[in-house]
């Protein structure tokens, strides 16, 4: 499988080597597409179906960041319970791709497709809540900047403000659309280029919220299992911030769970040393070694019982 730390990285040496922001665009778009496809694979539980009911008269739809005046039609009984910002059968304003339920998630992602003066169906679906049919029309829209028509500031705060909302969500246990604001905000950190590019005011603040939104990553797919993914981000926060015991915790966690013990130690001692004294590393610390020495035991017997 491909990794994200392996486009992360061809993205800034590509780029050094050749010097084009054609080539910079290029690689960006790949990741973009990698990061996109993990998120689809791994964290799409509320499912939804599509369907245009009148066609629109625009051409263009509109891209994350714009202000969308949109009008969500339903039984009000079916509406209970759905949405929080959104309201039903009134005209509503959002910001598209900042949404707060993963409900309202899915009425963004429907919008991204549409133009203006169409109306879609959509039927929301989930395993634990009865299917939902509505009708979501949008009336107009101002277009926000695209990633690449953004600059170095730009790109920084909406991936700051991105990972503000997506801590929200995730503390509210919404860890699916946590997750997505997570994976939009390390978007627009990738694409500000190689570090030798980054302005020096936004050098330190670019790789501190970098590994924060890898680590936030991580903490979503620890709560899914998806421990692969756990170590690669833990690994990629660990490339902006080597100190980060957060990063060593976490992915020792995923290691332990994957049977990688002895990289699962190496994490845990580097972890204690940079912090002694705390007792979650200690704990596990303790569970991996006593996971080794069990493991030892039963690999000595049955090398004796070869040679006996």
């Amino acid at each position: 499988m491909v990794s994200a730390q392996w486009f992360g990285q061809s993205v800034g040496v590509y780029s050094a080597r050749v010097g084009s922001k054609m080539a910079f665009l290029h690689h960006f778009i790949l990741l973009c597409e990698f990061l996109t496809k993990q998120m689809y694979i791994f964290f799409f539980q509320e499912m939804f179906q599509r369907r245009i009911v009148q066609a629109g008269s625009g051409v263009l739809s509109p891209v994350n960041g714009s202000r969308c005046r949109i009008k969500v039609t339903c039984d009000q009984k079916e509406s209970d319970d759905v949405f929080t910002e959104i309201k039903v059968n009134e005209v509503s304003e959002i910001t598209l791709g900042s949404w707060t339920c993963d409900a309202e998630g899915v009425i963004h992602q429907c919008v991204r497709n549409m133009v203006e003066d169409e109306v879609c169906e959509v039927t929301l679906e989930s395993e634990n809540k009865p299917r939902k049919r509505i009708e979501v029309m949008l009336l107009s829209y101002s277009k926000g900047k695209e990633v690449w028509e953004m600059s170095a500031r730009e790109r920084f705060d909406a991936a700051s403000s991105l990972k503000c909302r997506g801590v929200e969500l995730y503390k509210r246990g919404d860890i699916v659309s946590g997750f997505r604001h997570f994976t939009q905000a390390a978007k627009c950190l990738i694409s500000m280029g190689p570090r030798n590019d980054i302005c020096e005011q936004l050098q330190d603040k670019w790789q501190v919220l970098s590994a924060q939104v890898h680590l936030n990553m991580a903490a979503c797919q620890t709560q899914t299992g998806y421990h692969e993914g756990v170590v690669e981000n833990c690994s990629k926060a660990l490339t902006f911030n080597g100190d980060s015991v957060k990063g060593y915790y976490r992915r020792a966690q995923s290691r332990f769970q994957m049977g990688e013990l002895e990289k699962a130690k190496n994490d845990l001692v580097q972890a204690k040393q940079l912090e002694p004294g705390n007792t979650a590393v200690d704990r596990l610390l303790q569970s991996v070694e006593s996971r080794l020495s069990a493991r030892n035991s039963k690999m000595v017997e049955a090398m004796s019982k070869m040679f006996s």
